[in-house]
This record gives structure tokens, sequence and C-alpha cells, in this order.
């Protein structure tokens, strides 16, 4: 490397650096991320191992009540008296969430969460409003994310496979001894089996067809066992 090479590229040209336009670039490239980042974090927690038709379903009413949270959270977090109400009126709804279901809960608690965490946050109405347009796709893509395997047919009913096959395996030891079916004890992998199952009732294919015979306690016709 020659010396006038070596000064161009050893020479550190100070006039060059601008600390402001840095930081507003930087905050430009960030604060997106950051958001989806949020919205993707949000919806992991409604993720789960079961049939993918709820899953979606679950995934789907986070990603929206999240991204609400966001919008009206950042929207009027410096107007504290309708922060307040707003925080109260979740608070209410998430502990209303109970009497539903435990994933409704678990919904209205990460979307209270949201909207304390971004009430904090001082925000234009231009700038909720992106926040709020851009926390729906972390979460969408974290929904597409644990659907993917869905689109697979091998793997498209895993789900129903593997909560058949755990109360079956639950079963053999009574079938065994010689218990009949109606003294056994109710087991939490039957209940579980049939809330799989239930996903398939719109599913008109064959596989799912064999599924659903397969469910416990589904009465089959004349001459036919599973």
């Amino acid at each position: 490397m020659t010396p006038g090479l070596r000064k161009t590229v050893a020479r550190f040209d100070r006039a060059k650096i601008h600390p402001g336009t840095a930081l507003r670039n930087a905050l430009g490239v960030a604060l997106p991320l950051l958001v989806m980042s949020t919205g993707a974090l949000n919806v992991a927690f409604s993720d789960g191992a079961d049939p993918y038709a709820h899953r979606a379903h679950r995934m789907l009413a986070a990603t929206l009540c999240c991204a609400l949270a966001v919008f009206i959270g950042g929207l009027t977090g410096r107007l504290h008296a309708l922060a307040i109400p707003e925080a109260a009126l979740s608070a209410f709804l998430a502990g209303m969430m109970v009497a539903v279901s435990a994933a409704a809960a678990d919904i209205g608690n990460v979307t209270l969460i949201t909207l304390v965490v971004f009430s904090a946050q001082d925000m234009s109405p231009g700038r909720a409003a992106i926040a709020g347009l851009l926390s729906p796709g972390g979460g969408l893509l974290q929904t597409a994310l644990s659907l993917a395997l869905w689109l697979w047919p091998v793997r498209r009913y895993m789900p129903e496979r593997h909560a058949l096959a755990e109360v079956y395996a639950e079963l053999a030891p009574v079938a065994a001894a010689g218990v009949h079916r109606s003294q056994a004890p109710p087991a939490t992998a039957e209940m579980a089996a049939q809330t799989a199952i239930e996903a398939l009732g719109g599913d008109r294919s064959l596989e799912a067809e064999r599924y659903l015979a397969l469910q416990p306690g589904r009465t089959h016709p004349a001459g036919f066992a599973p």
C-alpha cells in the first residue's frame, strides 16, 4: 500500500459526522422494529401446541387487542383524565375474562399491560397511529410462524394426533386391567382430546373424519369400531 493510499484510508474526517442526523436515523430504524417486536412478544404468549384453528383465532384476537392497546395508550397517554379511566376499565375487563376462559384471561392481561406501557409514552396522534399499525405486523408474523406447519399436509393434524395418542395411552392400563369404561375416573387427557377434536367440526377431509371416528365416547354406526 502506498503512503498516499494509506493516508487516505486512515484519514478521519470529522466534518462528515452529524450526531443529530445519526440519532434521528437510528431512531427511525429502531422504533418501528421495537414496536413490531413488542407486538410479536405480546402475541407470543398466546401461542401453544393446541389445534391450529384454535391457535389462529386466539393469536389473531391477541394481535387485534394489543394493536388497539398500543394505539389508544399512545394516543391518550398525555391525557390523564382519559388514561386513568381507560386503565381501570381495561383492568376490569381483564378480570372478567377469567370467567370466559384461561386464554381470554391471558389476552386481557397482556392487553392491560400493553395499554399501561404505551400510556407512559408521549406520542402525537400520528405516531400513535403508526405504532398501532406497526404492532399487528409483529403479531401477524408471530402467528404466521406458529401456523406455518398447517400448510404442510404431513403435520396439519399433528396436535389432534398427539391429543388422541395421549388419551389412548391413558386408557390402555384401564383396558388391560379389565375395568369397565364407565368405572374409569375422568381423564384430563380425554377432555383435552375432545377439545382438540372439536376444531375439526367443519373439516370434511378423509383424515379429519378418521380422527373424529377415533374420538373416545363417540357413537359409531352399527358394526363399526375405530
